[in-house]
């Protein structure tokens, strides 16, 4: 699949890092040059460019792209801008990370729905660790409920959905 992520910030650099190492494309656009040098080895299609700016995406193919992740962190100005940019577009996918709940809520006026604040979800993410130890993830398996995968002490193997032991009972 190929992703556009704009903004090369921290949570920008490493979903595209992500994205790579599960073998996707990526094109990776940054207004700061120094983050476009930084990945210069990592990410085939960099731009620097200023993508609050519609003109710049001349260079840039968010209709080509399965998504397109705005990843910028601190300019709200931008980010909001960048949006609407590539929606107009014709980006068939937009996913935002959003930076304050004026921000959610103008993106959602523009009918972008998926929208996220990566360091809620970090922490939302660790607090289940912490309450669970035993727990090393769950996953969805249908509208209201996860399967565990769990840490089976003294047996010889995880299991989804619960522990099995090594060997016959």
């Amino acid at each position: 699949m190929r992703f556009c992520i704009i903004g090369l910030g921290s949570f920008g650099t490493h979903l595209a890092r992500q994205l790579v190492r599960d073998g996707h494309e990526v094109i990776g656009v940054d207004s700061n040059p120094e983050h476009t040098d930084d990945m210069k080895d990592e990410i085939e299609y960099l731009v620097t460019a200023d993508c609050s700016d519609i003109e710049v995406f001349e260079e840039i193919p968010v209709a080509d792209c399965d998504a397109v992740i705005v990843a910028i962190g601190e300019d709200f100005e931008s980010a909001l801008s960048v949006a609407a940019n590539v929606q107009q577009l014709g980006a068939k996918r937009i996913i935002s990370r959003i930076i304050n709940p004026l921000h959610a809520r103008l993106l959602k006026l523009l009918k972008i729905e998926e929208l996220l604040i990566p360091e809620s979800m970090a922490a939302a993410w660790l607090a289940r660790s912490l309450r669970t130890p035993d727990v090393l993830n769950t996953f969805p398996i249908g509208q209201a409920s996860k399967s565990p995968r769990s840490m089976c002490p003294g047996l010889d193997r995880q299991e989804p959905g619960g522990c099995r032991p090594a060997g016959p009972i």
